[in-house]
């Protein structure tokens, strides 16, 4: 049975909230924050997705604007006027019905309907690109929280360890086998690495703040995170490039969006080019008035109608189509840019996640052989066969190696999600580890456009 992602079920929670929720909308759970809730809260608070939504409620009603334009209009108007001078004391009350129907406009209404949706279902690949970016934001500042927190302890070891040295130096100086430039030599160790303890606590608060500002809270003092779990996958090295990078176009949000920004603006150039040519309307109308010196009611109406040729306007409607030409160039000149980009990040992404993978099993055999000799050394040093700055190099190399092993794990976490992002399949379904990568299956079809009803 497969394993369900823990992220499911908050994403899924979350879906079900209104999509312009308030931070007061999304209160803070009393229990320490895991991955799935550190998504969530990031979500619910970041203003950028409100934002996209926003936009998509906006470019929504657009699209009924846009078809509105093909049904008829219906117009009633009511006047009462009192007339002054020669005819004063005449009252006249009159009450018309109109209506105007236009049938034909060589597609102006169908180029500016389908640039509509166009730029409604780029604001919807926007929107999907935004969450991407919100969620990845989350997912990498709670994991360089538990890095910065596991350098700490690794630290922690390092100043433990020169302690250690101090109390063996000073041990050999009191019965004679040691000297006093070793004792400070010792102390000099140790005042380093209670150095980088601080620093290492410097940065475990930084990367804190930076969840907090993931979540739109102002201080992380009410913040909690939940520790990540310690299993990996078998298979930590990325798929096959050029599989990811075939897909690409398919996958990733932002290149759908600018690819329908491609197609808004060649539909804009067709409506430009429509504005130039004939309109055929239809029109019909129905009065009725009333003159307080006349006697009864007088009714009149009109049926029929209306074609409009446009012949001359100082050659505005040539200069609206050239601008309208390079509107749609510069669109694709700039969908063949973010093209570039989108692989570069990709590759870069792909080069990440083989170099974490790689650097998993390399530092944890650095540790184990660095704290082999870190032993060796000490105990060479306590029976007098060996010198303390061998006990110190060794110190040193234990110490950087602990803290490439602290890393690497969560640097691996924090790449995986990047190569996801890159590939535009990023979701909250995903976010745990899997044993099938989401990266190896067949990308998803775009989802159709929403269009909102007239």
């Amino acid at each position: 049975m497969p394993n369900r992602s823990p992220l499911a079920v908050p994403f899924l929670l979350l879906l079900a909230l209104p999509a312009a929720a308030a931070p007061a909308d999304c209160p803070l759970p009393a229990a320490a924050l895991d991955l799935a809730g550190v998504v969530a809260q990031a979500l619910c608070r970041n203003p950028d997705t409100h934002s996209a939504w926003l936009n998509v409620q906006a470019q929504q009603a657009r699209v009924t604007l846009a078809k509105s334009a093909y049904y008829p209009t219906l117009d009633a108007a009511a006047t009462q006027a009192h007339a002054l001078g020669d005819s004063a004391g005449t009252d006249k009350t009159s009450a018309q019905l109109s209506a105007n129907w236009l049938l034909y406009d060589f597609g102006a209404r169908s180029a500016n309907r389908r640039q509509a949706e166009q730029v409604l279902a780029a604001l919807q690949a926007s929107q999907e690109n935004t969450t991407q970016s919100v969620m990845r934001q989350a997912v990498d500042a709670y994991y360089a929280w538990h890095a910065a927190d596991e350098a700490l302890t690794a630290a922690h070891s390092s100043e433990d360890a020169a302690k250690e040295t101090l109390r063996a130096a000073e041990t050999r100086q009191r019965v004679g086998a040691g000297t006093l430039a070793d004792v400070l030599q010792a102390r000099t160790s140790l005042s380093q690495a209670s150095l980088a303890v601080i620093q290492r606590d410097g940065t475990r608060e930084i990367a804190r703040g930076t969840v907090a500002q993931a979540l739109g809270l102002a201080s992380p003092s009410a913040i909690t995170l939940a520790a990540p779990s310690q299993q990996l996958p078998a298979d930590l090295a990325p798929p096959a490039y050029e599989a990811l990078a075939a897909a690409l176009p398919d996958r990733r949000p932002d290149l759908r969006a600018q690819k329908l920004s491609v197609e808004a603006a060649r539909a804009a150039q067709d409506n430009v080019d429509a504005q130039g040519r004939p309109t055929l309307s239809a029109f019909a109308s129905d009065g009725l008035s009333r003159t307080q010196s006349a006697s009864g009611n007088v009714e009149a109406g009109s049926v029929g109608v209306t074609l409009a040729v446009p012949l001359f306007a100082g050659g505005r409607y040539r200069a609206q189509s050239v601008v309208a030409a390079r509107q749609l160039d510069l669109a694709e000149a700039d969908y063949e840019r973010q093209k570039i980009a989108a692989s570069n990040e990709l590759w870069t992404a792909w080069q990440s996640v083989r170099t974490a993978a790689a650097s998993i099993g390399a530092s944890h055999d650095l540790v184990a052989s660095a704290s082999e000799a870190h032993r060796a050394a000490l105990a060479r040093y306590r029976a007098g066969l060996g010198s303390l700055i061998e006990v110190l190099t060794a110190q040193s190399t234990l110490a950087d190696a602990r803290q490439q092993e602290a890393a690497a794990r969560f640097n691996w976490h924090r790449a995986r999600v990047a190569l996801i992002k890159s590939s535009g399949v990023l979701n909250a379904t995903v976010l745990a580890t899997e044993t099938e990568s989401p990266l190896r299956r067949e990308p998803a079809a775009a989802a159709p456009v929403t269009e909102a009803q007239p």
